[in-house]
C-alpha cells in the first residue's frame, strides 16, 4: 500500500504579499518625488531672493559713492542666459568695482524669465521677471516684494526692489 504523505510547506512569500510590498514602495517613491520637486523650487526661489538682495545692496553702494544709481538711459537690461543684450553686465558700472560678476538668472531658455534692471540715474527698478510662463508657485505665493505694475497672479509677474519714483515703470 502506497501512502501519500502531505506536502510540506516550503518557506517563502506569496504573490499577494509581494504585490503589497511593491505597492507600498511605489507609494513611498511617489511621495518622495513630489516632496523633492517642491524642495528644488524653494531652493531656486531662495537663490533668486539672495541674488536680487545682493544686487540691490551693490546698487545702493554705487549710489552712495556716485550720488546716482547706475543708469541704463531708461532702457531695461536683463540678466539671463539667453536673448537679451547686456546679459553679463546688465547693471552698468557694478563690475569690477563693486563685484567680480553680477548674478545671472539660473539657466533658462525663456527670454522672458530674467532679472531686469532699469534706471534713469535718479530712480531704479530691479526685478525678477517672468513672462509667458508666469512665476513659479513658491515665488507667486511667498514674495513680499511684488511689483505693483506686474500682477503676480496673472500669466506673468515680477518681484524685487525699486525706488518710489520707479514703482510705476
Amino acid at each position: 500500500m502506497n501512502k501519500c504523505t502531505p506536502r510540506s510547506r516550503q518557506p517563502g512569500f506569496t504573490i499577494v504579499e509581494l504585490l503589497i510590498v511593491i505597492v507600498v514602495i511605489g507609494i513611498l517613491a511617489a511621495i518622495t518625488i513630489v516632496a523633492y520637486s517642491g524642495i528644488q523650487d524653494r531652493a531656486k526661489y531662495a537663490r533668486e531672493q539672495s541674488d536680487i538682495s545682493s544686487l540691490n545692496k551693490l546698487i545702493n553702494l554705487y549710489y552712495v559713492d556716485n550720488g546716482s544709481y547706475p543708469s541704463t538711459g531708461g532702457s531695461a537690461f536683463a540678466g539671463n542666459s539667453t536673448g537679451w543684450s547686456q546679459a553679463a553686465n546688465f547693471v552698468p558700472g557694478i563690475v569690477p568695482t563693486y563685484a567680480p560678476s553680477i548674478p545671472q538668472m539660473p539657466s533658462s531658455t525663456d527670454v522672458n524669465n530674467s532679472y531686469i534692471y532699469v534706471s534713469d540715474g535718479t530712480n531704479y527698478k530691479l526685478v525678477r521677471y517672468s513672462g509667458s510662463a508666469g512665476l513659479p508657485t513658491p515665488e507667486r505665493t511667498n514674495n513680499i516684494l511684488a511689483d505693483p505694475v506686474r500682477n503676480t497672479n496673472a500669466a506673468y509677474g515680477a518681484w524685487g526692489y525699486w525706488t518710489n519714483g520707479a514703482a510705476n515703470w
